[in-house]
């Protein structure tokens, strides 16, 4: 979930996330099983208190993952967090601990909220924006699917806003993309297509006002890229 598709006037959407806590509820009684990868600590962040962006981190995650926790606890949905860098994909051992913990938390029913700790990354070990760890978690885990929330309908074509709906393509559908990014987040389109090739796994680009069932029913941009 990306910074603009989390948050509404820089503050947290709570209509949007306790509507997404409430289907995923219904969702999970059908045998689907959820891990959110979820920006916004950083802008959230700027709205408490003028700082850097380690400091806007560390202010925004506890605001951002009590709205979390409130809007799903309504449903009967237990939150937990995990703050994560490149250093834990780095080793071996350290990847096993992180695999090992989300398939328990998905045993257990729980919805483990993943962030990169912004607090503390550096140039060195840092992914940059979360599409890029949301494509690591997604392989990690071996998931069936990976939706990547956004403020737009997902890629466009040309300037007149015709929607890309469908591509196994990277190169061509690259071809669409500006490295435009937006005012609050640090990701993009072109992110977005690096994401679906690392997860290996089908991939949805669509618009967080959507909801999960009609965005398996078509909404977004499909990306069908797999290596061989």
């Amino acid at each position: 979930i990306g910074t603009n598709a989390l948050t509404k006037n820089g503050e947290f959407n709570h209509d949007r996330i306790d509507a997404l806590a409430k289907e995923i509820v219904e969702m999970q009684k059908e045998g689907k099983e959820f891990v959110i990868i979820s920006s916004g600590a950083v802008g959230i962040g700027k709205t408490i208190r003028k700082g850097n962006n380690h400091l806007h981190a560390t202010l925004g995650q506890v605001k951002m993952m009590n709205s979390y926790t409130k809007c799903f606890n309504k449903h009967d949905l237990l939150t937990s967090q995990l703050l994560l860098t490149k250093n834990e994909f780095s080793s071996k051992e350290q990847l096993k601990h992180v695999k090992e913990l989300l398939e328990y938390s998905l045993d257990l029913g729980i919805i483990m909220i993943i962030n990169e700790n912004d607090s503390l990354s550096h140039e060195k070990n840092t992914f940059g924006d979360n599409d890029l760890l949301s494509g690591e978690i997604t392989k990690l885990i071996n998931a069936d699917l990976q939706i990547l929330l956004t403020s737009v309908d997902g890629i466009y074509k040309n300037k007149n806003k015709d929607l890309l709906d469908y591509t196994t393509n990277l190169k061509n559908a690259s071809k669409f993309i500006t490295d435009e990014k937006s005012a609050l987040g640090t990701g993009g389109m072109r992110s977005k297509l690096e994401s679906a090739k690392i997860a290996n796994k089908k991939t949805i680009v669509a618009h967080s006002k959507n909801t999960i069932k009609e965005i398996l029913n078509g909404c977004g941009t499909i990306i069908n890229y797999f290596l061989n």
